[in-house]
């Protein structure tokens, strides 16, 4: 699959995900969440957002350790998939 590096995209989870590398495996893309709808998890310790008309987390990896640690554990819990 060919996608082009720092594109952003939508899963259908409404995840904003961007997308790293240029070159994919076949069974999916290499993305980062980048923007992560608050209404099944949501963290003080990051910076919120409105994104067509829904609250936003942005995930920053340099936020607070252990709020960060707390948000990536619900994170996984939201989005076992």
């Amino acid at each position: 699959m060919h996608f082009y590096e720092s594109s952003v995209i939508t899963t259908k989870d409404g995840l904003h995900c961007q997308v790293y590398g240029n070159e994919h495996p076949k069974e999916g893309i290499l993305v980062k969440p980048k923007y992560i709808p608050t209404d099944k998890i949501e963290c003080d310790g990051l910076q919120c957002r409105f994104i067509a008309g829904r609250k936003m987390n942005r995930l920053n990896l340099w936020a607070e350790k252990s709020k960060l640690a707390d948000y990536i554990g619900k994170f996984r819990a939201a989005y076992p998939q």
